[in-house]
């Protein structure tokens, strides 16, 4: 599970490689990044951490899954994208917190994300981009190499029928902006022999997937053709299931 070592090594034996890497893919210079370290970063997500360890996480284990998905998933994604092993300790570690918390609670209700635009899951993740190409129809999967989710849909995700508007922080606070951008459309499941079929929450409105899962479409709707908070929304929506062990 995520708390033990993979062979012999933890997390933060891989942070400092972690974090640059995630930098230069964000377009920063080699030559002009300077690594936080995790104690530096740490308080920057203080909210982040407190709402999952007064959800039942040992502290220790939100900080190491709040770093990682929020400061290095994309880097964590490229390594696992080419069969590289240089990040397997954190991945392990990432897996088995998602994968210790699968199961809890009520199954979680369909969340959404945008499949391109800002923090799109095919910007984070090309194989995501399966979704949208020629021929796919119900029943095509991939494995997702990132951790992925989505958002509830509430009164600030869908505020009318445009589209999905996410969360972006900025200096006087969060700030919910419209992605002009096809949906995904995540339903949960119940267990089955095969694995686990839920998101984990892991915000308040907010539920994850680990690395490494299979994501098969169920159905594609036309812009109109759907409704998300009362709204009929004039975006194209792909529906997926999800399955992981």
């Amino acid at each position: 599970n995520g708390k033990q070592p993979w062979r012999g090594q933890t997390w933060r034996d891989e942070w400092v490689k972690i974090r640059r890497e995630e930098l230069v893919l964000q377009g920063n210079e080699l030559e002009d990044i300077v690594v936080e370290t995790t104690e530096t970063t740490l308080p920057r997500f203080r909210q982040e951490v407190e709402w999952l360890v007064q959800s039942g996480w040992e502290g220790c284990d939100a900080k190491a899954y709040t770093l990682l998905v929020y400061m290095g998933r994309g880097a964590l994604g490229a390594a696992l994208r080419v069969g590289s092993r240089r990040y397997a300790a954190s991945t392990h570690a990432l897996t088995g917190l998602l994968l210790s918390r699968a199961g809890q609670g009520e199954l979680p209700p369909t969340c959404f994300c945008n499949l391109s635009g800002r923090w799109g899951l095919s910007e984070e993740d090309p194989a995501w981009g399966a979704l949208s190409a020629a021929g796919a129809a119900p029943g095509a999967s991939f494995i997702a190499t990132t951790v992925s989710g989505g958002l509830v849909a509430n009164d600030h995700t869908f505020a009318d029928g445009r589209g999905l508007r996410i969360p972006i922080f900025c200096a006087h606070g969060v700030e919910y902006q419209l992605q002009d951008a096809a949906v995904v459309a995540f339903v949960s499941r119940p267990p089955s022999r095969e694995g686990w079929h839920a998101l984990v929450q892991t915000t308040p409105t907010g539920f994850s997937l680990p690395p490494l899962a299979r994501v098969t479409l169920v159905s594609v709707l036309e812009a109109g053709e759907w409704a998300a908070n009362g709204h009929r929304v004039c975006q194209r929506c792909y529906t997926v299931s999800v399955s992981y062990a």
